[in-house]
């Protein structure tokens, strides 16, 4: 009987016996959980840089933002010769009868001295008197 032994990309593809035992091939298990493992850990690495750069993209945001809200204030104070006065609700009307400690940014100052996308984004920092 003769064989014809195979060449090419299927020349691994079929089990020949070597010394009365089948040669195995492919993978063996744990050649695939350290794959697995090293996978997990790339994955890991890649995600955690992810989200670094991510809290820094937002963190430069906010301080964009702060720094906007800093120069609406100063620009309210300039021209009513005083702070503004916190909004009871959100992108509500300042409330400067007193009873305020804290509140939202109010709505007025931040149309008055902002553009309107950028007001709208100041409307909503809670602010601290």
């Amino acid at each position: 009987m003769n064989r014809v032994l195979l060449s090419g990309p299927r020349a691994g593809a079929r089990r020949r016996p070597t010394a009365g035992r089948w040669r195995q091939s492919g993978f063996s298990l744990l050649a695939a959980a350290a794959l697995a493992a090293l996978l997990g850990l790339l994955a890991f690495v890649v995600y955690s840089r992810w989200q670094v750069n991510q809290l820094a993209a937002d963190r430069l945001a906010q301080d964009q933002l702060l720094d906007k809200a800093d120069a609406v204030t100063r620009g309210f104070a300039a021209l009513r010769g005083r702070l503004p006065c916190p909004a009871a609700t959100y992108g509500g009307p300042e409330q400067c009868d007193g009873t305020l400690a804290k509140g939202w940014f109010p709505a007025e100052a931040a149309t008055l001295f902002a553009p309107t996308d950028v007001a709208e984004r100041l409307k909503g920092l809670p602010r601290c008197r």
